[in-house]
């Protein structure tokens, strides 16, 4: 299994990965970024030690014997990234080695939650019939809805062409629609909307997208781990070779 973990290369998915994970007990986390040709090695000591290549009955053998499990996250945010970020979610239930060896956080708490760019996981409130009380959710950090908000207010407040008013609409219609962050989209549209007709009355005014759309159930696509770091090895291997060959040569 440790051969097939995947490399994903786009951020909604990510997200939603990491939403399943949390869910699912997977509540303790660290996170950070590594050097493309040294993933692989990186997921070798991860599943040596905390075994995050076992497969479903595996997981569910240590499950029942009281035992934690692991589960590991990689990203690759662009084709020529040179670092490769990573997250490791360790089971909130069970004794695992990385309780010991790793400085875990809480996702359900507010010092713990986690962060993917501007946004970031939360439990939100739901509404009846709905059983459950919360839903875990995504939604933009504070200081991302904020930065939002003082955008769309300085387009109002500058007389922003349209077409650019128009297309920063559009960007923030864009993002990932998980339920959090539709929500927000909807206040921040609504203040727009508002902000528009104080500051600008009756001038026509560019208007956002008809269409806020849901995130679907995304399948998990990717790049194998192995291959991509194998193949950022050779190429850091024949730099460096090439290098050496230009020093010699002079």
């Amino acid at each position: 299994m440790l051969f097939k973990q995947t490399v994903l290369t786009n951020q909604a998915l990510v997200m939603q990965r990491a939403l399943d994970y949390v869910s699912k007990g997977y509540g303790l986390w660290t996170s950070g970024s590594i050097h493309l040709p040294k993933a692989f090695k990186l997921a070798q000591k991860f599943d040596l030690i905390y075994d995050i290549g076992a497969d479903r009955n595996k997981r569910q053998r240590k499950k029942t014997l009281d035992q934690g499990n692991a589960i590991a996250l990689w990203w690759l945010p662009k084709e020529d990234s040179l670092d490769i970020h990573w997250w490791l979610f360790v089971s909130l239930n069970g004794e695992h080695p990385a309780k010991k060896t790793e400085q875990l956080r809480n996702a359900s708490t507010p010092t713990g939650r986690l962060r993917i760019g501007a946004y970031e996981l939360v439990l939100i409130p739901t509404k009846s019939p709905n059983p459950k009380p919360c839903t875990l959710t995504w939604r933009f950090t504070k200081s991302g809805y904020e930065s939002w908000r003082s955008t769309l207010r300085s387009m109002v407040r500058n007389h922003t062409p349209r077409h650019l008013v128009s297309d920063r609409l559009h960007a923030l219609f864009a993002a990932p629609g998980f339920r959090g962050i539709r929500q927000q989209i909807g206040k921040a549209t609504a203040f727009y909307r508002s902000e528009w007709k104080r500051v600008r009355g009756n001038e026509e005014m560019p208007k956002p997208p008809r269409h806020l759309g849901y995130i679907r159930r995304l399948p998990t696509t990717g790049l194998s781990l192995y291959s991509v770091s194998e193949s950022a090895k050779l190429m850091a291997q024949a730099q460096a070779q090439n290098f050496q060959n230009q020093g010699v040569a002079e």
